[in-house]
């Protein structure tokens, strides 16, 4: 009778059943018999500290013979004689005679200039410096019409630093700050100019302006 399908396909899936049990039963087998892996040796060379030999030590005859060059050398070095003592000359006490010279030191005094004028600023040593100063004050008329202009006068500055002699020299436009000028000038103080240390009266000339924009 010819085997049917079902048993050949029945007896091939037990064969391979058999088979892989029996590879299953063999691996812990093989497992033990795996030969041991060996580590691999390094050599290395040792190297092995010598102490160095002892300096030789110099014989007895030959540290005499360097004593003995020594020596010579020192005797063959020249002595230095000592520098002649060389004889000084006697002192004597010699004072000259006092001698009483009287001189005239009497200096005739020259006088001093007569410093009474009045000077210009460029004569002076020093130049009178204003201590007290009052601005004179913008008219009412001028500031209302839109004037501008200025002023230059004269004065002198006596040795007191007090203001004299004031004079108008010109005047833009003409009479219009006069006053206001006139009012305040005589009343500004001074440290009075010098010549050679002496105060003077000094001449001076100055501008004022008037701007509305000041």
């Amino acid at each position: 009778m010819g085997a049917t399908p079902k048993s050949i396909i029945l007896a091939s899936f037990l064969l391979a059943l058999f088979v892989c049990f029996c590879l299953f039963a063999l691996i812990p087998q093989l497992a033990q018999h795996e030969a041991p892996r060996e580590l691999p040796v390094r050599r290395t060379a040792a190297r092995f500290y010598v102490e160095p030999p002892p300096e030789p030590e110099i014989p007895q005859k030959q540290k005499r013979v360097e004593e003995k060059k020594q020596q010579l050398t020192q005797n063959l070095q020249p002595k230095v004689s000592p520098k002649p003592h060389l004889l000084q000359p006697p002192e004597f006490d010699f004072q000259p005679p006092d001698v009483n010279l009287q001189m005239a030191t009497g200096v005739a005094m020259v006088p001093s200039a007569d410093l009474s004028g009045i000077y210009p600023t460029g004569d002076l040593d020093r130049t009178p410096v204003i201590s007290f100063h009052v601005k004179p004050l913008y008219p009412y008329r001028a500031k209302r019409m839109n004037i501008s202009g200025h002023v230059i006068i004269q004065f002198d500055v006596g040795r007191d630093g007090s203001v004299g002699a004031v004079k108008i020299l010109e005047s833009v436009p003409p009479g219009v700050f006069d006053d206001a000028v006139l009012q305040v000038v005589p009343k500004w103080q001074f440290q009075a100019g010098e010549i050679m240390g002496n105060q003077v009266v000094t001449r001076m000339v100055k501008k004022i302006i008037f701007n509305l924009e000041d």
